[in-house]
């Protein structure tokens, strides 16, 4: 039966573990990502594809509590209100429709909207996630 680790410095040095594997997975999984591209097989198609994807996403969302930890802003933040986040979500994406109908005119418009409107939701959950973690804090801290 495997104890749990109660030193700090163990924790510590198992979590940098854990970072070196997943950097090493990464490399991997990309290094096997451009090797398809060059033999033009379908990348975005490949299962290699969606796990990077979704690996990075997870790491980037169970990180931002930590960033925002140190995250002081010095002046007044565009997390601090969020119709603010919800109009930069919004301008986000119909930049990215126009910016896609103008560099491929042979696309139909509503590929053009999808593009935009994926964009505009991945830009408002990012900001959403980091938004409620920053009020979360200050209500914490308030306390």
């Amino acid at each position: 039966m495997l104890k749990k680790i109660k030193d700090e410095r163990l924790m510590i040095k198992n979590l940098k573990i854990i970072r070196v594997a997943f950097l090493v997975q990464t490399i991997g999984i990309s290094i096997i990502l451009v090797k398809d591209f060059i033999d033009e097989k379908a990348v975005f198609g490949s299962p290699l594809f969606f796990v990077l994807i979704v690996t990075v996403l997870v790491l980037n969302v169970m990180s931002m509590p930590i960033s925002l930890e140190y995250f002081e802003p010095k002046k007044k933040s565009v997390l601090n209100s969020y119709p603010k986040i919800l109009f930069i979500s919004a301008l986000i994406g119909v930049g990215m429709t126009f910016l896609y109908l103008f560099l491929s005119p042979d696309r139909s418009v509503m590929e053009a909207i999808i593009a935009g409107g994926i964009l505009s939701v991945c830009f408002l959950f990012s900001f959403s996630i980091l938004y409620f973690i920053q009020k979360k804090r200050k209500q914490d801290l308030d306390e």
